[in-house]
C-alpha cells in the first residue's frame, strides 16, 4: 500500500545517503594536505570506526527495506544481499568492539530472512557459545524462537521465550511483541489448513497479547502490535468467530493504511461480533462504519 511504498522510498534514500557519507569520509581520510585538515579532529582509528558505523547503519537500512518488501520480490532479495555484504566484515570484529555483537545478530536476521535456516542456525549456534552479554543473549533467544517458528514449531518457540523470560515476563516489550508475532504466524498456519479450533485458540491468544501490550508498554508498543495485526489481511473474512476488539483494531489499521473498503468490512463485522455481548460497543462500531460509507 501507499505507506509501505513511502517507507521503502525513505529507507532506500537513507541507505543511499549513508553510503555517500561513508565514501566521503573514506576519501577525506586518504587525502593529504589542506583538505585533510578538515578531519584534524579525528584520529585515523576514529575515522575507521566512523566508516564501520556508517556501514552498519547502511546494513540496518537495507535489512529493514528487505523486511517490508513483498516476499519473493527482487527488492527483498537485494536488500538482504546488500545488508549481508556490509555485515560480514563487521561480524568478524573482536567481541569487545561495539559493533561486533549488533552485526552478528543482524547477520543472523539477514540469513533467516532469505530462508537460509542452515546458515542462520550455524551463526546462531556460534554466537550462543561465545558468551554474549546479557542484552545480546536475549536477542539470540528471540532469533532462536524465530527459527523455530520458521520450522513450524510455534509451541516450542513460545515455550523458549517463556522459559527465558521468567523474571521479566511483563516488563520486556520486545519479548511481548515477539510472542504476538509468533502467535500471528500460528494463526496463519491454522487458517491455511484450515483448523477452526486452532484458529480460535490463537485468536484468543492474540487478543490477550494485544491488550496486555497496550496496558504494559504504552502507545509505541501498542502501535507495533497493531502493525502485526494489520498483516492478518483476511481476518475479517475468516469463518471462525472473531473477537470484536481484535476486528476493531484490524479495521483501524486498514483505515490508517488508506484501505477504506477493508476498514468498512472489518468494522461491520466487529459491530456484529459485539452485538450480543455489548450493544453499546456494537453501536459505536457501527457508527464508525457509517462514517466510512
Amino acid at each position: 500500500n501507499e505507506r509501505v511504498v513511502t517507507a521503502r522510498g525513505a529507507l532506500a534514500a537513507v541507505a543511499r545517503k549513508l553510503r555517500e557519507s561513508q565514501e566521503r569520509v573514506e576519501q577525506n581520510g586518504r587525502r593529504k594536505g589542506p583538505a585533510k585538515e578538515q578531519q584534524a579532529a579525528l584520529k585515523p582509528y576514529e575515522l575507521q570506526n566512523l566508516v564501520k558505523r556508517l556501514r552498519f547503519e547502511q546494513a540496518r537500512a537495507y535489512l529493514r527495506l528487505a523486511e517490508i518488501s513483498a516476499a519473493d520480490s527482487p527488492d527483498r532479495a537485494d536488500g538482504f544481499a546488500q545488508a549481508n555484504k556490509l555485515l560480514e566484515p563487521l561480524a568478524e570484529l573482536p567481541a569487545d568492539h561495539p559493533l561486533s555483537w549488533p552485526a552478528r545478530v543482524a547477520q543472523i536476521a539477514c540469513l533467516r530472512g532469505t530462508g537460509d535456516r542452515v546458515g542462520a542456525e550455524r551463526l546462531l549456534a556460534a554466537a550462543e557459545k561465545s558468551h554474549p552479554p546479557q542484552p545480546v543473549a536475549r536477542e539470540l533467544v528471540a532469533e532462536r524462537a524465530r527459527l523455530l517458528a520458521l520450522a513450524n514449531r510455534i509451541d516450542d518457540a513460545l515455550f523458549l521465550l517463556n522459559a527465558g523470560d521468567q523474571n521479566a515476563a511483563s516488563n520486556d516489550p520486545e519479548a511481548d511483541v515477539l510472542r504476538l508475532e509468533l502467535s500471528v504466524s500460528a494463526w496463519r498456519a491454522a487458517q491455511a489448513k484450515p483448523d477452526q479450533q486452532a484458529l480460535q485458540t490463537w485468536q484468543d491468544r492474540i487478543t490477550q497479547l494485544t491488550a496486555a501490550i497496550e496496558a504494559r508498554h504504552g502507545p509505541y508498543w501498542s502501535r507495533r502490535a497493531d502493525r502485526l495485526l494489520a498483516e492478518l489481511g483476511s481476518i475479517a473474512a475468516t469463518a471462525v468467530p472473531v473477537d470484536a476488539e481484535l476486528l476493531a483494531r484490524t479495521a483501524a489499521n486498514h483505515w490508517r493504511d488508506g484501505q477504506p473498503a477493508e476498514a468498512l468490512a472489518a468494522y461491520d463485522r466487529a459491530a456484529g461480533a459485539a452485538a450480543t455481548k455489548s450493544p453499546e460497543q456494537a453501536f459505536d462500531l457501527g457508527f464508525l462504519a457509517a462514517t466510512i460509507e
